[in-house]
């Protein structure tokens, strides 16, 4: 990820994968071929998010970061929804991600309050362009008061 300029690519082939899983939930695989590597890639969407989140906080200069971080934002959401859904499911392939539970509720539990320190960031970015959008320029002071005086 040495290269910010990929960003939302890497989130697109990250929600790309988290589709996969979410659309394997609802087959009937057999765990015997598709346990291990399902788990997998559970654990790596969680680390390539985790890694992205990581990398987007850190690079505070990076221009396109807010759009990034929405983006992320939405993906982690759907991830958090995903983890849900594992957890809900009583039935199917689910079934046999239950020994994982507590490995996916601590990811789970990660991602939610990396959602927080986002939604922190997004607020504080927002209030700094309401505040500059309040700001009046020392040309446009001039010319108001210039209108007042003639």
């Amino acid at each position: 990820m040495s290269n910010p300029s990929n960003f939302e690519d890497n989130l697109f082939f990250v929600s790309a994968r988290l589709r996969h899983l979410q659309d394997g939930l609802q087959l009937e695989l057999d765990p015997d071929l598709f346990l291990h590597r399902y788990v997998e890639d559970i654990l790596f969407v969680h680390d390539m998010l985790t890694r992205i989140n990581l990398q987007l906080i850190k690079n505070t200069f990076f221009i396109n970061r807010l759009p990034c971080l929405r983006i992320l934002l939405l993906t982690k959401k759907d991830f958090i929804g995903f983890l849900d859904s594992v957890e809900l499911h009583d039935e199917g392939f689910a079934l046999h991600l239950n020994p994982f539970q507590n490995q996916l509720s601590q990811c789970r539990s990660s991602h939610q309050s990396d959602i927080s320190l986002i939604h922190d960031i997004l607020d504080q970015q927002l209030d700094i362009k309401q505040e500059e959008q309040d700001i009046i320029s020392k040309d446009e002071y001039n010319f108001l008061f210039k209108q007042d005086n003639e």
